[in-house]
C-alpha cells in the first residue's frame, strides 16, 4: 500500500513540474517573443520595465549560480495541481496569445500597429519575461526549484504596474474597441485571483506542509 502511494504521488508530482525540456523550449519562445517586441514597439515599453526583467532575470542567475541544499517537499495535491493548470492556460491564453494575434493583425493594418503596440508591449514584456524566469529556475535542477515560488510572487508584485499602465492607456484612446477594454479587464481579475487567492490559500500552504 504504501509502495503504490508513494508511486502515485511521485507521478503526481511529476505532471505538475515543468519539464527541463519543455522549459528550454518555453525560454526560447519567450525570450524571441520579447526580442520581437522590443524590436516593434521599444518606445511603447517604458524604462523601469527593462529595468525590472534585468533585475529580476539577473537575481534568478545569480542565485542559482550556488550550489543548494535539496529541500525535501511534498506532492501537490490534486485541487492544487487542477487549479494551477487551469489558471495558466487562461493566462496564457488571455494575455500572451490573444494579445499576439492583435498585434499581429496590427502588423497587415499599419493604422493599428502603434495603437495595439502602445496597449498590449508593457504587459506582454513583463508577462513573457516572468514565464522565462519560471523557465530558468526549472532548467536548474531539483536543489533550486523552491526558487519559484518567490519569483512568482515578486514577478506578480510587479505585473500590477503593467497592468495598471495598461488600463490607464485604454482610457487615454478616443474610441477603444470593445477587446481593448475586456483584455486587461480579464487580465486584471486573473491577477487579482493569482495574486490574492491562489498565491496566499493554495500555494502556499502547500509549502508550509
Amino acid at each position: 500500500m504504501t509502495d503504490r502511494h508513494d508511486s502515485t504521488s511521485a507521478e503526481n508530482q511529476k505532471t505538475f513540474d515543468l519539464s527541463p525540456t519543455f522549459a528550454r523550449k518555453l525560454l526560447l519562445a519567450t525570450t524571441c517573443g520579447d526580442l520581437l517586441l522590443y524590436l516593434l514597439f521599444r518606445g511603447d515599453i517604458p524604462r523601469r520595465d527593462y529595468i525590472a526583467c534585468k533585475v529580476g532575470l539577473g537575481l534568478i542567475i545569480s542565485l542559482t549560480a550556488f550550489e543548494m541544499e535539496k529541500k525535501t517537499e511534498r506532492p501537490k495535491t490534486k485541487r492544487f495541481r487542477s487549479i494551477f493548470a487551469t489558471l495558466s492556460a487562461m493566462e496564457v491564453i488571455f494575455t500572451v496569445l490573444i494579445p499576439w494575434l492583435v498585434i499581429l493583425e496590427g502588423v497587415f493594418n499599419k493604422a493599428q500597429t502603434r495603437k495595439n503596440g502602445n496597449l498590449l508591449a508593457s504587459h506582454l514584456f513583463i508577462f513573457q519575461a516572468q514565464i522565462a524566469g519560471e523557465c530558468v529556475i526549472a532548467m536548474t535542477g531539483e536543489r533550486r526549484k523552491w526558487l519559484i515560488f518567490p519569483f512568482t510572487c515578486m514577478a506578480n508584485a510587479y505585473r500590477a504596474v503593467t497592468i495598471g499602465t495598461w488600463i490607464i492607456r485604454v482610457m487615454e484612446e478616443d474610441t477603444p474597441e470593445s477587446r481593448d477594454v475586456i483584455l486587461p479587464a480579464i487580465a486584471g481579475c486573473l491577477w487579482i485571483y493569482s495574486s490574492f487567492v491562489f498565491i496566499p490559500f493554495e500555494w502556499y500552504p502547500q509549502l508550509k506542509k
